[in-house]
């Protein structure tokens, strides 16, 4: 691919609400830049195989499947109230 910011701002133009976009490079020469942005704007996951070996593919996509089951939670906004200053931090 030779429009990289082409095609992730095409994949975010497109996002939707109930749809994510994830995103496997594969082999050694798989841009990064393309696969984390493409994963980025549509709200899913990036995995990169090194090689081409068809077991570390299956499980990357496995993993990736995984994953795309499991509800998102963005734009997540959290109003503490009288607490916002002067709070306690707990412990490490």
């Amino acid at each position: 691919v030779t429009n990289t910011y082409e095609t992730i701002k095409f994949v975010r133009k497109f996002k939707s609400d109930s749809a994510r976009v994830f995103s496997l490079g594969i082999g050694d020469h798989a841009s990064r830049h393309l696969v984390q942005g493409i994963a980025q704007s549509g709200r899913g996951t990036a995995e990169f195989v090194e090689g081409n070996i068809d077991s570390a593919i299956y499980e990357a996509v496995e993993r990736q499947m995984n994953v795309s089951q499991s509800p998102v939670l963005d734009d997540l906004r959290i109003d503490w109230g009288a607490h916002a200053s002067g709070g306690e931090q707990a412990p490490y």
